[in-house]
């Protein structure tokens, strides 16, 4: 019985916004490398992540909302938590994502099926873009979350800021390389817009929720 009130709990506070659900099920049907249904599934386990670690520091979340670019996990609270627990929290998705790319790439190792080696590479893909110290991004959040602690949050978030900028440069020159190199690949040019437009919603409060 507390298990079913687990569950139904759980499900209430899961939403999903009707772009996301369309986009999901049109890769379904279209993505025949299974590519982008391989990162949904990892988007989906970084946001478990979080959420698990959240759980397990007794800190829950109120809503999970998941959305066309990824997901958000809006806190219940804002209690003070220690820092040890707000960094587990923060980097519980890019744990979550490392530990089932060691996961799946060992079920490939026996079951030598492909689309466990691209959950694996999708799942360490995420992992590792999510640890560049960036605005929005769980390194750029751990960081912003430890310089405060010595620094002051001004300075945080203005050393965010830079660092940003300093990994847009590069990002967007490799980019325009590769492209011209190899026509039709733009993912390191999407990489560089994602991070230039977090550099205009990085003004938001990051203690108050995660995105991918």
């Amino acid at each position: 019985m507390k298990m079913n009130k687990r569950k139904i709990k759980l499900r209430e506070k899961i939403s999903f916004s009707f772009p996301a659900v369309a986009l999901f099920a049109l890769s379904l049907l279209l993505d025949k490398t299974g590519g982008i249904t391989a990162c949904f599934i990892s988007a989906a386990l970084h946001e478990l992540g979080h959420l698990f670690a959240m759980e397990l520091s007794g800190y829950p979340a109120e809503k999970i909302k998941i959305r066309i670019f990824g997901g958000e996990i809006i806190k219940k609270n804002q209690i003070s938590k220690p820092l040890s627990k707000e960094l587990f929290i923060i980097y519980g998705g890019i744990i979550s994502n490392l530990l089932f790319a060691f996961t799946f790439g060992g079920l490939y190792y026996f079951l030598n099926n492909d689309f466990l080696i691209l959950l694996c590479f999708t799942n360490l893909g995420l992992g590792f873009f999510n640890l560049m110290p960036a605005c929005t991004l769980d390194g750029g959040v751990g960081l912003e979350i430890l310089l405060s602690n010595f620094f002051g949050a001004d300075f945080a978030a203005k050393a965010i800021n830079v660092l940003t900028v300093l990994l847009i440069i590069p990002i967007f020159t490799l980019g325009f390389i590769v492209l011209f190199n190899s026509p039709y690949n733009f993912s390191l040019l999407f990489i560089g817009i994602y991070l230039t437009m977090s550099l205009f919603i990085s003004g938001k409060n990051k203690s108050e929720k995660f995105s991918t």
